[in-house]
């Protein structure tokens, strides 16, 4: 019988600047870092942004980090603005702040049923070998398939809003379930104008926010099918440019997002394929 190691997780830590050995677990869905009041890290340096840097949590149980384009971002051997988490790896927010990634105990999680056994689980070794050469030799044909693949929009994110196999209104409305209030004023020609006028009306002045809202669409829309045609002529530094704009259409700040969780990963696919 082989015992295998008990899960392990990931911690973020703060280990340089005015905030230094504040940090959090990564646990749940999702966990925010910056000056924002819903940040679940939340830091005092003054050039950190509210949701500077996002955890995100992969169907397969890692984490894939997003920093925000409001603040100044540098991360250490991988892409600065998405990627895949890993233990080692650091952040610097601004000038000062770092955060390291360590290996960490697994947060809790509550078992399925009251009369779940507790404790490691115990593979047979005759099971366990086999399992893990398989797991090994998927993960080799993966990165193969990846290096020999066709580039193009095909693998974007936000292709199936483009294309139809995604539904784009209810990402939208989940980006827009947020109160939020414009910090500053507004003017019309401000890329978050259509944004913040369905903040403003929503809940005081219905047909002015259906406007904004049919607006904000049209914004959208036409940022994603930019990104997607770029990408089609291997254009991949202007889509990467067309997507940065979403950033300003919608500022939901740390709040969920798919449309702008969708736009950063492809972010960081294009750039990556613009540099081979």
């Amino acid at each position: 019988m082989m015992t295998f190691l008990a899960s392990k997780g990931l911690r973020a830590e703060v280990t340089e600047g005015i905030d230094l050995e504040y940090g959090v677990t990564l646990s749940g869905d999702r966990i925010s870092i910056g000056t924002g009041p819903g940040d679940d890290l939340r830091l005092g340096a003054g050039d950190v942004v509210p949701g500077h840097l996002t955890f995100e949590r992969r169907t397969d149980g890692g984490w894939d980090y997003f920093t925000s384009d409001l603040g100044l971002t540098e991360v250490d051997r991988g892409n600065p603005r998405t990627g895949k988490a890993r233990a080692g790896m650091w952040f610097r927010l601004g000038g000062e702040t770092r955060i390291d990634l360590a290996r960490c105990a697994a947060a809790p999680v509550a078992p399925a049923e009251s009369g779940a056994e507790e404790g490691p689980k115990t593979v047979p070794l005759a099971v366990a070998l086999p399992l893990m050469a398989a797991m090994a030799g998927g993960a080799i044909f993966f990165m193969l398939a990846a290096g020999s693949g066709e580039r193009g929009p095909s693998g974007l994110r936000t292709a199936p809003f483009v294309t139809g196999a995604a539904d784009l209104e209810p990402a939208l409305e989940t980006c827009l379930a947020t109160s939020r209030t414009p910090g500053r004023a507004v003017a019309a020609s401000d890329p978050a104008s259509p944004y913040w006028r369905v903040m403003a009306f929503r809940d005081t002045d219905p047909a002015a926010a259906r406007l904004a809202r049919a607006d904000l669409d049209t914004a959208v829309r036409e940022i994603l099918a930019d990104a997607f045609l770029l990408a089609r002529e291997n254009r991949y530094l202007d889509a990467s440019s067309a997507l940065r704009r979403m950033e300003n259409v919608l500022p939901v700040g740390t709040a969920r997002c798919p449309i702008l969780t969708a736009s950063r990963f492809d972010l960081a696919l294009l750039e990556v394929s613009a540099s081979n």
